[in-house]
């Protein structure tokens, strides 16, 4: 019979005789399913204190997230980089603000475009509802969870595949490189906030035919990843990817580095072993932190830099816990008409019936983008969801769409499908190409939807499936033809 333990002990001590266990691993063990029941019982409850529900959350959360960073698979589980965000997105603000003694039961309760400051009742359900959301994620874990067996990967070096992808580099990287620089000066020019202006997010790129150039470009880092090239090849494009990384967040977009050094850590850990010594991880972490307080003041239009500070580590890292208590409050009073998880997911059918009806923020899309985040933000505030606004989406939110009995129906299709996903994709090139995108969609699913969307994945997947054909047409020519051989 199959263990039911979360995290296997010992495998941590090979000189332990074969089913011990340390009693610390047994009390995190239980300590999870504890967190379960808890909060099934907390959610039925009525009139459950915020300070009780928060502290619930935040120990749910910190005992996940103890599992995950002693789990001996470490950075190569696409679960542990998971949890690490969800506890970032969604509990940390309010560790912080905790032993920071600035925490009190009005942390979430503010007012934004979206909502009227939020009842006590709609607070303490959300974090009642994310601790227990993490909490059963990690008893599927246990119900699914099975050793790691065989080679990391079974793919070799395409070389063919390499050279392509570094023709699209090469040749992309000058005009993004211009039009990531008008972007900055724009948002410098006119503040943060209009990066989430319809002025912005519609304007014409100085750069002709942008559009096409960035997905090429995208599609020349994917193929990057997708040849499997070795460590020293992999080094400088992983140097690449991030300099651009580092060149879009420079507008403001915090998550626009944080989730590609997130992907490129797990990617060289799980395929080219890389070894994150503690020391080498702080320093890391501590540049990384120091570029989120930057930019976090940086965009500010005012405050003094103590009040910024003090803000960025406790209602700026509980963004998606907010999120989530603005949903619970208003959603007796918004019209629902889908499942807001499966959105996402059927997008392409949606366009290839409305076509351009579907792009932006407008009337038509308030109507035909029945997700979480249209479909909120339009109702709840008309006038600021057609100027760009929204309040995106989040996971708990999507997977307690239908109450707490049916979340772990949500999260079992969920787990099933990232597991069966990050199995098999490693042994099949071109399910292997999609890799960064089911990645960094997971790693940002706290504060997105639970399933990514299907559209980008159709469309790099036919263009890399249109450069494979190409290839092998060119591979099959006379040798003194070849571009390829």
């Amino acid at each position: 019979m199959k263990s039911m333990m979360v995290f296997d002990w010992s495998t941590r001590n090979k000189k332990s005789a074969e089913g011990q266990r340390r009693p610390f691993g047994h009390l995190l063990n239980i300590s999870i399913y504890c967190c379960v029941v808890v909060g099934i019982l907390l959610y039925q409850s009525s009139n459950v204190s915020v300070t009780v529900a928060a502290s619930y959350s935040c120990i749910s959360a910190l005992v996940c997230t103890t599992i995950a960073f002693a789990n001996k698979d470490g950075g190569r589980s696409w679960l542990f980089w998971f949890t690490f965000i969800y506890f970032v997105f969604f509990q940390l603000g309010t560790v912080i603000a905790a032993v920071l003694l600035v925490y009190d039961d009005t942390l979430l309760n503010y007012a934004t475009n979206f909502s009227n400051y939020l009842s006590t009742d709609s607070i303490a359900k959300s974090y009642i509802a994310s601790g227990l959301c993490i909490a059963l994620i990690w008893t599927l874990s246990a119900l699914f969870y099975r050793k790691r067996v065989g080679a990391v990967t079974n793919l070799g070096f395409d070389l063919n595949l390499y050279k392509v992808a570094y023709f699209l580099l090469v040749f992309t990287f000058p005009p993004v490189l211009v039009d990531l620089v008008d972007q900055f000066r724009l948002v410098s020019s006119y503040g943060y906030s209009f990066f989430y202006t319809s002025s912005f997010q519609d304007r014409e790129s100085i750069v002709p035919a942008m559009g096409i150039i960035r997905t090429l470009n995208t599609l020349g880092f994917y193929m990057f990843f997708a040849a499997m090239p070795d460590r020293r090849r992999f080094s400088w494009g992983a140097g690449f990817f991030l300099l651009v990384a580092v060149l879009d967040s420079m507008k403001g977009a915090r998550s626009a580095l944080i989730v590609p050094l997130c992907f490129i850590t797990w990617h060289a850990i799980t395929y080219y072993g890389l070894k994150v010594r503690i020391g080498r991880g702080a320093v890391l972490l501590s540049l990384a932190l120091g570029f989120l307080i930057f930019m976090s003041i940086a965009r500010s239009d005012s405050g003094s830099d103590t009040f910024m500070l003090t803000r960025f580590f406790t209602i700026g890292l509980s963004k998606a816990q907010y999120t989530l208590a603005v949903v619970l409050e208003n959603y007796n009073h918004i019209e629902v008409k889908s499942i807001f998880a499966l959105e996402p997911v059927i997008f392409p059918i949606k366009y290839m019936l409305y076509g351009g009806d579907l792009v932006g923020q407008s009337e038509s899309t308030a109507i035909l983008r029945q997700d979480l985040n249209h479909t909120f933000s339009s109702q709840l505030n008309f006038g600021a969801y057609l100027s760009g606004a929204g309040i995106g989406s989040n996971f708990v939110a999507e997977a307690l769409q239908f109450g707490p009995v049916y979340m772990p129906v949500f999260l079992t299709i969920w787990w099933v499908s990232i597991r069966f996903f990050f199995k098999y994709s490693k042994n099949y090139r071109t399910i292997f190409f999609i890799q960064p995108i089911v990645f960094i969609h997971l790693i940002s699913s706290p504060r997105a939807s639970i399933f990514p969307s299907t559209w980008p994945i159709i469309k790099l997947l036919s263009l890399f499936l249109v450069v494979k054909v190409i290839i092998w047409f060119l591979s099959k020519l006379p040798k003194h033809n070849r571009l390829f051989g």
